[in-house]
């Protein structure tokens, strides 16, 4: 990627590992909750809207659907009027 050569797949795997304990911890807190830091909306769900929405872009999707916890809340993020309207604004899929 971006003229590197070919990527470290140790390290990809690694990476995607990492991925997996967090949407598993993830998931369990969004069992009880709406949002990761309560019923309110936060920064702390804002902040995943840009990293989140380029993963499913990219083939991620799958990993989201794993946990159904995680997909409803980060579906549900990327559904917010506002996050539409950016995305838009900035040309990307929302």
């Amino acid at each position: 990627m971006k003229g590197r050569g070919a990527p470290d797949e140790a390290r990809v795997a690694r990476a995607e590992a990492d991925l997996d304990e967090v949407f598993a911890y993830y998931d369990k807190v969004l069992a009880r909750q709406q949002y990761l830091a309560g019923d309110e909306l936060t920064l702390v769900d804002l902040f995943h809207l840009p990293n989140g929405s380029a993963l499913k872009a990219f083939g991620y999707k799958g990993k989201f659907e794993k946990y159904p916890n995680v997909d409803k809340w980060f579906t549900g993020l990327q559904e917010r009027e506002t996050w539409v309207k950016a995305a838009a604004l900035a040309g990307t899929a929302a």
